[in-house]
């Protein structure tokens, strides 16, 4: 690498791809259909049991949708333009409709599930980590078909490429949902209702942070002229970040629950310690009161 030859920025895809139109309706209904499915569920429970929390969480996940075109022009994964049915046009890049659809739900569902587990005081470090391991292996389900069929197609100088896929992605993109979500249930911890409206402002902020964030160090040698395999000395630090990062929140979240259930639990350990005292000051009033008698019965007998 020289550093003082710098390559084009930013560098250009192939604008000749053209987007299968099959694939890209066929993921417009399923993405559309979940969310529709989501939205559903997210009125039921507003109208219910006047819980806003997954409408919150669905309009801040669609806000989150900023966080594409930033991973189309640094990290170079490109939506072929022609034939695509366009849900926006931003830095030069063609963002389809199907992907607008998807980040609601997304992101939505593991917030909501962290922080219900969270209310509820049902959130483990096992129900953490397996979250993650789910949203890895959906990560990658969610990935490898639209890849296969060039509903997008990664270029340039991509470190740990697998069959077209960049393997930092599947350690990146689980990482920024879950540390999305468990910093969402660590922000509305103490709130319930409409005092959880919050996570609609936070949310956009922690996908785009935490993502951008973590792959920042991939980001600045893919586009400084690095080769690939160059390259693979930041995938290693950006990984690092993710653990860090995951590593800490989960810290966070365990060391505030223990600490809620020991001041939870203080009254009722202090209830104890006053009830037994009282029953060892009854225990030996009552011992001195019998003693005198059972003397004079003795001197009688």
């Amino acid at each position: 690498m020289n550093p003082t030859t710098m390559t084009q920025f930013p560098l250009e895809p192939a604008r000749d791809l053209i987007m299968p139109h099959a694939w890209d309706l066929g993921f417009l209904i399923f993405a559309g259909s979940v969310l529709a499915c989501f939205v559903l569920f997210g009125l039921w429970e507003l109208a219910v049991k006047r819980e806003p929390l997954m409408l919150f969480l669905l309009i801040g996940g669609l806000v989150g949708e900023m966080l594409e075109p930033i991973c189309n022009l640094l990290g170079m994964a490109y939506h072929p333009e022609h034939g695509q049915i366009v849900g926006f046009i931003t830095l030069g890049r063609h963002i389809p409709l199907w992907l607008v659809t998807c980040y609601p739900w997304y992101f939505g569902a593991f917030s909501y599930s962290l922080i219900k587990w969270d209310a509820a005081g049902t959130l483990t470090p096992k129900r953490y980590w397996s979250a993650l391991a789910t949203a890895t292996f959906f990560c990658f389900v969610i990935e490898i078909f639209p890849v296969r069929a060039v509903l997008w197609q990664y270029f340039g100088p991509q470190p740990l490429m697998y069959a077209g896929m960049p393997l930092m992605w599947y350690v990146v993109n689980p990482t920024s949902d879950i540390a999305t979500a468990a910093f969402l249930a660590l922000a509305v911890r103490r709130r319930t209702g409409w005092q959880r409206w919050i996570v609609m402002a936070l949310m956009p902020v922690s996908i785009v942070g935490f993502h951008t964030g973590a792959f920042a160090p991939v980001y600045v040698t893919e586009n400084a002229g690095w080769t690939a395999e160059q390259s693979i000395v930041t995938a290693l630090v950006s990984t690092i970040f993710c653990v860090v990062l995951l590593r800490t929140l989960a810290n966070m979240l365990f060391r505030e629950n223990s600490v809620v259930t020991s001041t939870a639990a203080a009254p009722a350990v202090a209830m104890r310690t006053v009830t037994s005292r009282s029953a060892a000051v009854t225990a030996a009033v009552a011992t001195s009161a019998a003693g005198p008698s059972g003397s004079r019965e003795g001197l009688q007998a």
